[in-house]
């Protein structure tokens, strides 16, 4: 006689529901402390958008762009990364790259990185 579990929908579901919430809370948070290093250097930016947001297949990743009053701009690409540790434990890392860094004098900010954008931006 098969073994019947009652509520393993639900037990299923709730776990699922409450992976992807973790996932994207982390997400929100690594990118939200990331960028609040960088902002808070300068006044409110003059504009903000979100270019592009996917949740898809266990991937999440977002892209957006700020523009400033001094004239400096920046797009910002986060991710989430699935990864292994050597023990076989799953863990994530969000990383953040910067493009199109451009400064209050108008130069392109070269080899741009979490670091220069910290110290320099």
């Amino acid at each position: 006689m098969p073994w019947k579990i009652y509520g393993h929908k639900e037990r299923v579901e709730k776990l699922i529901n409450d992976s992807v919430n973790s996932i994207v809370d982390g997400f929100v948070s690594k990118s939200s402390s990331k960028l609040s290093l960088i902002l808070q250097k300068k006044d409110a930016p003059k504009s903000h958008k979100i270019v592009r947001t996917n949740v898809n297949n266990g991937m999440v990743e977002n892209v957006m762009q700020f523009e400033f009053n001094d004239g400096s701009s920046f797009t910002m690409e986060s991710s989430v990364v699935f990864k292994r540790s050597s023990g076989g434990k799953l863990f994530f890392q969000y990383p953040t790259r910067f493009r199109n860094i451009k400064m209050a004098d108008g130069s392109m900010m070269k080899s741009p990185s979490e670091e220069k954008m910290i110290k320099e931006f």
